[in-house]
């Protein structure tokens, strides 16, 4: 297991901190590049990370409390029992994570322009959740609760919904998607035209 710290101290209170100190709080990490880092217990409330790539590494029950992640790479990162609350990802690149894994308790997450591919939701209760303007590719929100969630102008190319509660959420501007209403709760959910006409096809409805 090896860590790659780039572009000198990088942060706020030197580099080894991230990784030797338990607790952080409102600290600004700034360009650094985690290989396989070993993140587990760890504690961040209020800290910044911006253009910081975490691969591959193990973030098992850590807790990020008021986070903002600006312009951040994640990919293949464990989330196993992790806590997401007032978390920001703006910008960010995030590939093969499986947040499914996360503590639901108190999760509150915001994504925005973000690139989200081969993602794991499933079974998560991310009602209220913002994800504007974002890529969400080849993802999977089987059983996922998106209840008045806010998820416009977001492109959702082969992502999966099934079992998927989407009451009264938001997805005028949003391309690409498959949503069977039959298999999938939309009641009150807003949609735009033409894009909206996918969920006639999934009834069988033919427009001539």
């Amino acid at each position: 297991m090896g860590y790659v710290f780039t572009t000198g101290r990088g942060m706020e209170g030197g580099m080894d901190a991230l990784t030797a100190d338990m607790e952080h709080a409102d600290e600004d990490f700034r360009d650094l590049t985690l290989e396989n880092p070993s993140l587990e217990n760890r504690e961040f409330f209020d800290c910044q990370f911006h253009h910081c790539t975490f691969s591959g590494g193990n973030l098992s029950g850590a807790l990020f409390d008021g986070c903002r992640f600006h312009g951040a790479t994640l990919s293949l990162i464990r989330l196993d029992r992790a806590q997401l609350r007032g978390v920001t990802f703006q910008d960010c690149k995030l590939s093969g994570v499986d947040f499914s894994q996360l503590d639901g308790l108190g999760m509150d997450l915001e994504f925005l322009g973000c690139r989200i591919q081969s993602c794991t939701f499933s079974g998560l209760d991310l009602k209220g959740t913002v994800m504007r303007d974002c890529e969400v590719l080849e993802s999977d929100f089987v059983s996922t609760n998106l209840e008045q969630s806010d998820l416009r102008d977001s492109d959702f190319s082969g992502t999966l919904f099934q079992d998927t509660h989407l009451i009264k959420s938001d997805l005028r501007g949003a391309i690409n998607y498959a949503i069977h209403p039959l298999n999938n709760r939309v009641k009150g959910a807003r949609f735009s035209l033409p894009e909206a006409l996918g969920l006639l096809s999934g009834l069988g409805v033919r427009l001539d």
